[in-house]
């Protein structure tokens, strides 16, 4: 295998290592969320995938928190979690 195939996988597997990836399930959208918890807060991804998509969830400024980020940061900050447990292990 050539040095420039043998060097990507490499890179990739290290990228991916450092990525939690959460499928979640947005008013029947099965949507997957990817979070770098080392360069991202959850919440900062909760709030870019429900502003995304704030309009075919018929969020508005006042349901958008408590109907969207709440409960998004709350799964990605469990997976997160669960991802620094097994890294820690």
């Amino acid at each position: 295998m050539p040095l420039t195939e043998v060097l990507t996988k490499e890179v990739e597997a290290w990228v991916n290592s450092k990525r939690v990836t959460v499928p979640i399930n947005l008013k029947g959208e099965e949507v997957t969320v990817t979070v770098v918890p080392e360069r991202q807060s959850t919440l900062s991804v909760a709030q870019q995938v429900c502003v995304s998509r704030a309009e075919k969830l018929e969020l508005t400024n006042e349901n958008i928190v408590a109907n969207c980020v709440q409960p998004v940061n709350q799964l990605l900050a469990e997976a997160v979690e669960q991802w620094v447990q097994q890294r820690t292990a």
